[in-house]
């Protein structure tokens, strides 16, 4: 590209509930620095074909479902901007969109450089190295047990919990069921897709570590960005842009408000234990059984030895392998529907 930033941008990734809005808010407490909200562009870009091209077959398509996601809202930028970037750079492409993107949100934040967090981009390092080969990637890592004790109070699996979710599978009514998916989900982040590297674009930051010296940890990720530390970046954090509850469903509206609020607390180790009393014994085991070996990898001890581990171990696996029978079983039932013409509508 030969209007190409001076700087790739950068991606705060993690398993979700890692202190990767943290990282964020730091990070965008810097003169240089814009962080906009969660995109989620490199999964929604599949669905017009981003696995087989580079660019959408039909752009006004899909432009126009683009400019209607509340993603895309939250970022508060001039869609005309946007384009105007996209053809002066890297073109009507999925990659010249999503920089323009970036670019158009920092200059509404008058900042040089933009990055982007949503957790779950680590899923597409392929695509983001493709595009951009000298990307930086910053990796937010946390207690398992802390992060699925967050998760277990978060709307996505309360509102499933308490089954007001329209057509909840049966297992995901149940904790155990979440807190094995979101084992599962930590152990393949950090042990597969994240897992330690020597590569120079990597950079881990612990959550443990950045909560408890903050400005030590947060000036490493900016010295890995090529930028100074600055002490507004712990000291002077405000509210961020985007991601407005008064957008979301009503029942997530209070949670998004408070999560709100504590990014803008001041930062504090008080966290760091409270899932033990937010899980269950047998909770914690079935978290240690799934994730036990890459904890140890990255200095959290288990609380339970192996043996102590296998039976928990065993529940966990089994609610996820019940889920996966009833999702397939269901996928089944309505693919026969279909073939029979049971769910065709019925002429007047």
């Amino acid at each position: 590209m030969d209007n190409a930033p001076d700087h790739p941008p950068f991606f705060i990734v993690g398993h979700g509930r890692s202190g990767t809005t943290l990282v964020r808010t730091m990070l965008a407490a810097h003169s240089c620095l814009a962080v906009p909200p969660e995109t989620h562009y490199l999964k929604w870009i599949d669905a017009f074909g981003a696995k087989q091209t580079e660019s959408p077959a039909d752009f006004d398509s899909f432009w126009t479902e683009l400019c209607q996601r509340v993603q895309f809202r939250d970022l508060g930028v001039d869609p005309e901007r946007v384009l105007a970037l996209a053809d002066a750079t890297g073109g009507r492409t999925f990659r010249g969109i999503f920089e323009a993107m970036l670019g158009a949100y920092a200059e509404t934040e008058h900042k040089a450089r933009a990055g982007e967090k949503t957790p779950g981009h680590y899923f597409y390092l392929d695509r983001i190295f493709r595009w951009w080969p000298d990307a930086r990637i910053i990796v937010v890592r946390r207690d398992p047990r802390a992060t699925i004790a967050s998760h277990l109070k978060a709307p996505w699996v309360t509102q499933q919990l308490a089954q007001r979710e329209p057509g909840t599978p049966l297992m995901q009514r149940y904790r155990l069921y979440h807190v094995a998916h979101h084992a599962k989900l930590w152990e393949r982040a950090y042990g597969r897709y994240l897992a330690p590297t020597d590569d120079p674009r990597f950079h881990v930051v612990s959550y443990e570590d950045l909560v408890a010296e903050p400005a030590a940890r947060i000036a490493e990720v900016a010295s890995f960005l090529g930028e100074p530390f600055e002490p507004g970046m712990v000291e002077r954090r405000e509210a961020l842009g985007g991601a407005a509850p008064e957008t979301r469903r009503p029942e997530w509206q209070g949670w998004m408000r408070e999560h709100e609020e504590r990014s803008r607390a001041a930062v504090s180790t008080e966290s760091l234990n409270k899932w033990r009393s937010a899980l269950s014994p047998r909770e914690i085991s079935v978290i240690e059984a799934i994730c036990g070996r890459t904890m140890e990898r990255f200095g959290y001890t288990p609380d339970n030895p192996p043996l102590r581990r296998v039976y928990p171990g065993l529940l966990g696996l089994g609610a996820l392998r019940a889920s996966g029978l009833q999702r397939r079983t269901r996928g089944g039932v309505a693919w026969l529907r279909r073939r029979l013409g049971l769910d065709q509508p019925h002429a007047s």
